[in-house]
C-alpha cells in the first residue's frame, strides 16, 4: 500500500515530515512525502522531502491553482496545511480536493473563522462555558474605559500569530496608539504556565485525543522545550470545546494558561498541526498515523493512551547544500531534492 502526502508551507517542519514517514512505516505503508514552499531551495524541510515544489504566496490568486496542479499531477492522497494564513484558502476548496482524491487535514470554514479571529473565539468560549480571560475590542476605548480594564493587560492583533504585534501593558499610559485600533483586542493578563493543548477530532466531530504540553521555553513563537502533562479538567474543557466547534476535523491545538491553583483559561485556537506536535507524537499520540489510516481506509487506532511527562528539548541543526544560481524554482514546478 502506498500514500503520497503533501506538506504545504513546509519551511522548517522537518520533524513533521519525519513523523509522517514514521507513521507510514508503523502501518507498513510506502510513503512519498512532498513539500511545497515559496522558496524550496531555502527551506530545510523541502530538502528532507522526496520532492519539493515552489508555489506562490497563499494570498495570491495563483496559489490554489498551483497546489491543485501539484495534487493532480502527483496523485496526492493527503494534504497537510501548516500555517494559519493558508487555512482560509484551503477551507473554501475542501470539496474540490476531496472530489479529486486528496484528503485534507482541515476543518469547516466556520472553525477557520474562529481560529483567525481571537475576539470571535473568546465569544465562542463564553457561549459554551469554557473559561477564557476577560477580552474586548481595543478600538474606541475612552480614557475612562481604558482605566477600568483589569490591569495589566495584553493587546494583540485579533488575527495575529507567532506573538507578532503583542503589547504587554502595565497601565493605561503604557498602551501605544497602534494597539487601540480596529484590528486589536485587549485581554486580561493571566499569570501562570502556558500550555498548548493538542487535540484530534474524527469525522463527525468526536474528539478522541487531548494532549496538553507545557511550553517550558518558547522561541519565535515555537516551543523549544516542552513537557506533556495530564490535567483532567483542562483536557475535559478542550474536549467539550472541540466537540462544540461547528465542523472541526483532524489535528488542531489550543493555547491555555494554567495557574498554580489549577484554574485555567483558553485564549487561542490553531486549526492545524501545532509547532509542538513532534512532542505529542513522541509521547504516543500519533495524529499523523490516524490521518493516514483514515485517508487509506485502514482500521483506526485512535486512542488517548499517551505518555505523561515526556520532554522535548529542541536544538539547532543545519542542512548543507551547494548554492543554486536559480535560488527560486519556477512556481508550481517540481524540484527533486
Amino acid at each position: 500500500m502506498r500514500i503520497t502526502i503533501l506538506v504545504s508551507a513546509a519551511g522548517r517542519r522537518n520533524k513533521l515530515i519525519a513523523c509522517l514517514r514514521e507513521s507510514a512505516q508503523r502501518l507498513g505503508v510506502e510513503a512519498v512525502v512532498l513539500a511545497a514552499d515559496m522558496n524550496p531551495s531555502m527551506s530545510p524541510a523541502c530538502h528532507c522531502a522526496d520532492a519539493a515544489f515552489a508555489v506562490p504566496h497563499c494570498k495570491s490568486e495563483a496559489f490554489l491553482p498551483a497546489i491543485k496542479s501539484i495534487c493532480k499531477a502527483q496523485n496526492v492522497n493527503l494534504l497537510i496545511p501548516t500555517i494559519d494564513t493558508e487555512l482560509s484558502a484551503y477551507a473554501g476548496e475542501k470539496a474540490w480536493f476531496e472530489n479529486n482524491g486528496t484528503h485534507l487535514n482541515i476543518s469547516a470554514p466556520e472553525v477557520i473563522d474562529l481560529a483567525r479571529d481571537k475576539m470571535l473565539f473568546h465569544r465562542f468560549l463564553e457561549q459554551h462555558n469554557v473559561p477564557s480571560p476577560a477580552t474586548g475590542e481595543a478600538a474606541g476605548l475612552t480614557p475612562q474605559q481604558l482605566a477600568l480594564l483589569p490591569w495589566p493587560c495584553i493587546f494583540k492583533p485579533r488575527d495575529g500569530s507567532r506573538s507578532v504585534g503583542i503589547v504587554r501593558a502595565k497601565s493605561p499610559d503604557s498602551v501605544p496608539d497602534f494597539a487601540l485600533t480596529e484590528n486589536y483586542i485587549w485581554q486580561e493578563c493571566w499569570r501562570g504556565k502556558e500550555f498548548t493543548v493538542n487535540f484530534f477530532t474524527e469525522r463527525g466531530g468526536r474528539c478522541r485525543c487531548v494532549v496538553p504540553h507545557e511550553r517550558a521555553e518558547v522561541r519565535d513563537g515555537e516551543v523549544a522545550k516542552g513537557i506533556t502533562r495530564r490535567i483532567a479538567a483542562l483536557e475535559d474543557a478542550v474536549r467539550r470545546m472541540a466537540e462544540a466547534l461547528p465542523g472541526a476535523y483532524g489535528a488542531q491545538c489550543a493555547q491555555a494558561i494554567v495557574r498554580g491553583d489549577g484554574q485555567f483559561v483558553l485564549f487561542e485556537l490553531n486549526a492545524r498541526f501545532g509547532g509542538g506536535y513532534p512532542l505529542v507524537d513522541n509521547a504516543g499520540a500519533h495524529f499523523a498515523q490516524w490521518l493516514i489510516e483514515e485517508t487509506l481506509g485502514l482500521p483506526s487506532t485512535v486512542n488517548n493512551d499517551w505518555k505523561e511527562n515526556r520532554v522535548m528539548l529542541r536544538y539547532d541543526d543545519a542542512i548543507f547544500i551547494d548554492a543554486d544560481t536559480n535560488s527560486k524554482a519556477p512556481q508550481g514546478s517540481a524540484t527533486k531534492v
